[in-house]
């Protein structure tokens, strides 16, 4: 992956080929990724929106990266549920052809 700093900004771009060996997925339906480059602010919790791209389509993603730690837990935004995000169908966003990125920012 990439980033880029902006004083305490950090805007993160990870590629698919890196993403297909980095993340694991969880029980709760989240999938963590792992190796962030700076740790998160320690004060907060982080919820990020995460954007990200492929040839075929697009899925609304969201995450959160815990105070203090270097990953980032992704999961599917369900708009048909107020504040109640649905398992991530992982393999709906994994591509073995590496067409998949993502991209977020967050404070440290």
């Amino acid at each position: 992956g990439k980033y880029n700093r902006q004083g305490d900004a950090i805007s993160v771009s990870i590629l698919g080929d890196y993403l297909l060996n980095s993340y694991t997925t969880l029980p709760t339906g989240q999938v963590r990724i792992n190796g962030l480059p700076f740790a998160a602010n320690a004060v907060f919790d982080q919820w990020v929106s995460v954007q990200t791209a492929r040839v075929d389509h697009t899925m609304p993603l969201v995450g959160r990266i815990p105070a203090g730690q270097t990953y980032i837990l992704i999961e599917q935004e369900d708009a048909s549920k107020l504040n109640n995000n649905a398992a991530l169908d992982w393999s709906a966003v994994r591509d073995p052809y590496g067409q998949l990125s993502l991209q977020f920012t967050y404070f440290i």
